[in-house]
Parts: structure tokens; C-alpha cells; sequence
């Protein structure tokens, strides 16, 4: 019976990834190619710096919400009040690294790129 229900679930997912591309199913327009004049090492690095953010920062908040769903639902047994107070140490101690990267970065760059 698990497994019926494990692949119901799994073809309702796919069923949902795949509607949207069923859905849009048109010819893409041509795209013609593009000249990058401004691309420099700095701009690549600044926006792969910007997408890691953005997905640490993601993962730390869901890790914050499931430390909090797991601590609502604890029910007074403290091996799952520890548990969620560890995930919520957890995501909040990765929150504060990458704000302090940042901040760092942003420092070393000033420094590097300030001019004489």
C-alpha cells in the first residue's frame, strides 16, 4: 500500500513539473545572438555570489520553518524539542555566516578596488 501511494504522489509531482511545459507548448521565439560588451570576471562573480545567497538564504529559512513546525508539534517529548531547537540553532547560525560573508566580501572588495 506504501508503495501505491509513494507512486501516486511521485506521478501527481511529475504530473505538476511537467504541466506548465505541456501548457507552453509553442515555438520559442528566435532569439538573435547578444554582444556582451560589460561582462568582466567581477560581474560574473558578483552575480554567482548573488545566486548562492539566494539559495543559502532560502535552505536557512526552510530549515527555520521546519525547526519551528517541528517544535509547535513537539508535544512536550524533549528529544523533538531538542531536535527543533537544533535545526532552529542551526538556520540561524547559517544566517548570520552568510550575512558576515557578505560583509566581508564587500569589505575586501573595497579595499582592493579603492583607488590610490
Amino acid at each position: 500500500m506504501k508503495t501505491l501511494t509513494k507512486a501516486i504522489v511521485g506521478g501527481l509531482i511529475l504530473s505538476l513539473l511537467l504541466l506548465p511545459v505541456v501548457a507552453l507548448a509553442v515555438e520559442p521565439p528566435k532569439l538573435e545572438p547578444r554582444e556582451y560588451k560589460d561582462v568582466t570576471v567581477k560581474t560574473v562573480l558578483d552575480r554567482v555570489r548573488l545566486w548562492l545567497n539566494y539559495i543559502a538564504g532560502t535552505i536557512a529559512a526552510i530549515f527555520l520553518v521546519i525547526g519551528g513546525i517541528l517544535y509547535i508539534t513537539a508535544a512536550g517529548d524533549q528529544n523533538r524539542v531538542a531536535q527543533a531547537k537544533g535545526a532552529m540553532g542551526s538556520a540561524i547560525i547559517g544566517i548570520v555566516i552568510i550575512v558576515l560573508a557578505n560583509i566581508i566580501i564587500s569589505v575586501i572588495q573595497a579595499v582592493l578596488t579603492k583607488a590610490p
